[in-house]
């Protein structure tokens, strides 16, 4: 049985969100690659709070390393998916050309990113600047690099395409009566 007090509720929601029990039982290397790639992604994104926020708070400055690892491993674990969804029938029937789309997306963002991080750097005072300025809604030109200019535009692509497609299926779970 469900639940009876918020408290009960709000534990159960937890432990679906962070861990994914249902996806536990019913396939485990499932489980295992999903949660490999939503963590490293987790920590993707939090290492990217660094150009959004000024002062950079210190635990941010501390996740850096953590991050770049997570680097690494989120484009490893979106192939993994995408290659499972191949190597079973089950998945390829269930699968659509979006959802190796979303895959391809998602890889190319990370390649991008590492791209970026290791051999074509851009000058992150002018990547800090433009996104400050998107976000204070006073938009200044983007640095002309095309490296960045590939990472911003998949990002911006997947923002894009996000409401819409299977991605929001984090919304769901806080939706559920389950």
């Amino acid at each position: 049985p469900g639940p009876t007090t918020y408290t009960g509720v709000v534990q159960r929601m937890a432990g679906q969100v962070l861990l994914f029990p249902h996806l536990f039982r019913a396939d485990l290397p499932l489980w295992l690659g999903s949660l490999t790639f939503h963590f490293s992604l987790l920590l993707v994104l939090l290492r990217h709070l660094r150009y959004f926020l000024y002062p950079v708070p210190q635990w941010v400055v501390d996740l850096q390393p953590w991050g770049v690892y997570a680097g690494y491993v989120m484009p490893a674990a979106v192939v993994f998916l995408f290659w499972r969804r191949l190597a079973r029938d089950r998945e390829l029937y269930l699968t659509g050309p979006l959802d190796f789309g979303v895959l391809i997306l998602l890889g190319g963002i990370g390649a991008s990113g590492l791209i970026l991080h290791y051999y074509a750097r851009a000058y992150l005072v002018d990547v800090k600047a433009f996104i400050l300025s998107l976000l204070s809604l006073n938009p200044t030109a983007p640095p002309m690099h095309p490296v960045f200019l590939l990472h911003f535009f998949l990002v911006a692509v997947l923002l894009i395409y996000f409401p819409y497609g299977k991605l929001v299926h984090m919304i769901g779970i806080l939706l559920s009566p389950t």
